[in-house]
């Protein structure tokens, strides 16, 4: 016996167990880190983070919610087991009535409100629509546009690019129904305040040819703005208010922060923002040079949270804390306001996996540009008793209709904020 064990191969056996005991352990870190957190997350509530100030003289948003723990802990309530007082017409910082505009399904990125109407791409019949506040729908153009992805508009809704899945990219002008193809090297387009320029990454094979360009709408006069290399994917177009700002380029500082710079027209030397965490996401207010920006990190338990910052080419005077779990894309802008919808509840990593944070019911809020103070509008309930999940949204131009597309259906719906 004592022989049989001595012939024995010991270093081999060593390794299989080591190995065995290695797969263990990588199987019962792929649970917790994925399946655990899809299957049973933590339940967060949407309220104020009293995070610590980012920047010199800045100060934190104070949320005012009202109380909805209790509707958390007893499960979403149907329509049916909530009496009807319960569910206002206008929102009061409750459940309120969502009503059904269009059936259709709208791309999640195409709504836009543009002279008091919301434009939209129809994705099921490969249409252009608009609807007024009544809730009619009009055809906007004849031209049908088979399987677009990606729909950017220019602010006065005369033309939009629409980017197709192999790279096709078009211009097309709803008033002339003129049509003009753009390089496929072209991608993340932005339209400047008045619809004159675009800007746009040129991303090729070769990196030294990548570049971050302007141009007119239809293409031409292009402007060499900053060399882009291999780092393209760290850079978001998107013109601020005074124009003078074209587009975002993020760093890393270390695992848990960015480093933001501004990049202007004119290869301006604007001071960056430190951002605490990583993932960075933002939207530039249209009307002042407030810039609406989501990041991660271990603190928020790598949920998304929603900052305000008071940025422009002269730096940055204030950075606010929403308050918010929530990505800078489910915010519109109206007048010295921002409309955002959050998930009721925000599971732990949805910053690094977005999914987690999208089939959930969503709130609206509503942030004063001013101050970043951020208050609780309406939990949105469809006529069947539905909660919502929220791609898209946009807010009419007296702030008093709130539009919104269903993740789930694309569906459009309304819901009166007054």
């Amino acid at each position: 016996m004592l022989e049989n064990l001595k012939n024995l191969n010991w270093k081999k056996i060593g390794l299989v167990l080591i190995f065995v005991v290695f797969m263990v352990a990588f199987a019962l870190g792929l649970y917790f880190l994925f399946f655990k957190q899809v299957l049973a997350p933590e339940v967060v509530t949407n309220a104020n983070i009293n995070g610590e100030q980012r920047l010199p003289g800045t100060a934190n948003g104070n949320a005012t919610v009202v109380n909805i723990n209790s509707i958390i802990n007893s499960g979403l309530p149907l329509l049916a087991n909530v009496n009807g007082a319960d569910i206002s017409d206008v929102a009061r910082g409750g459940l309120t009535f969502a009503d059904k505009l269009d059936a259709g399904a709208a791309l999640g990125d195409s709504m836009v409100m543009i002279g008091g109407e919301v434009y939209y791409y129809n994705r099921l019949d490969g249409k252009f629509y608009r609807l007024n506040e009544s809730g009619n729908k009009t055809l906007l153009d004849n031209t049908t546009f088979y399987n677009a992805d990606q729909v950017t508009w220019s602010p006065l809704g005369d033309k939009a690019i629409i980017e197709y899945p192999d790279q096709t990219n078009i211009l097309y002008n709803f008033t002339t129904d003129e049509q003009i193809t753009l390089p496929k090297e072209l991608s993340d387009f932005s339209f400047n305040k008045n619809g004159t320029q675009i800007s746009s990454e040129l991303v090729t094979e070769n990196e030294g040819s990548n570049w971050l360009i302007t141009a007119n709408p239809n293409g031409s006069g292009i402007t060499y703005i900053e060399p882009l290399g291999d780092k393209a994917s760290e850079v978001e177009t998107g013109w601020s208010a005074d124009n003078q700002i074209v587009a975002i380029y993020r760093e890393s500082v270390d695992f848990e922060k960015q480093e933001i710079f501004p990049l202007g027209q004119n290869n301006e030397n604007f001071p960056s923002l430190i951002v605490n965490g990583r993932g960075y996401e933002g939207s530039w207010s249209p009307n002042t040079n407030s810039l609406l920006y989501s990041v991660y990190n271990k603190e928020s338990g790598y949920r998304p949270t929603l900052y305000l910052s008071k940025t422009g080419p002269s730096g940055t005077s204030a950075v606010y804390d929403t308050g918010l779990y929530t990505w800078s894309d489910k915010c519109a802008f109206a007048g010295t306001n921002a409309y955002c919808a959050a998930p009721i509840n925000m599971p732990e990593y949805s910053g690094l996996y977005r999914e987690l944070g999208e089939n959930t019911a969503y709130t609206f809020y509503e942030i004063d540009l001013d101050t970043g103070n951020s208050q609780m509008l309406a939990i949105p309930v469809g006529a069947n008793g539905q909660f919502f999940g929220v791609d898209n949204l946009v807010v009419s131009q007296n702030e008093d209709i709130l539009y919104f597309t269903d993740s789930l259906t694309g569906e459009i719906y309304s819901l009166q904020l007054k």
